[in-house]
């Protein structure tokens, strides 16, 4: 399963436009986006082409969350910092913290 799997998740991020990390909500949105934009009533295609690929994205996309569901988080302080947004003084004063010249001056 592993190997046509993972060639199946991949084959999906790429109909589906993802190419980078994203969040749960932003691959949702990836999503709509492409259903909208092959949607029969509204897409300038071929009724019969825009069927296809509109079931073309909803396949895509039960791969996607089939392959979240068994992804493994982990909650690790490393990997959560990692994953997590950083405010820009805050990753300003981890790298440079005291530092006479870039650090924090009081």
């Amino acid at each position: 399963m592993t190997d046509t799997f993972c060639e199946k998740v991949l084959h999906a991020a790429r109909l589906l436009g993802i190419n980078t990390p994203l969040t749960l909500a932003q691959i949702k949105e990836k999503y709509r986006e492409m259903l909208k934009k092959w949607h029969p009533d509204k897409c300038g295609h071929e009724v019969e082409t825009s069927k296809e690929m509109t079931e073309k994205i909803i396949n895509a996309y039960e791969i996607i969350t089939e392959y979240l569901e068994m992804y493994k988080f982990s909650f690790s302080e490393k990997e959560i910092k990692k994953n997590l947004p950083i405010d820009r003084r805050e990753w300003w004063e981890e790298m440079y913290g005291e530092d006479p010249l870039w650090g924090k001056h009081k």
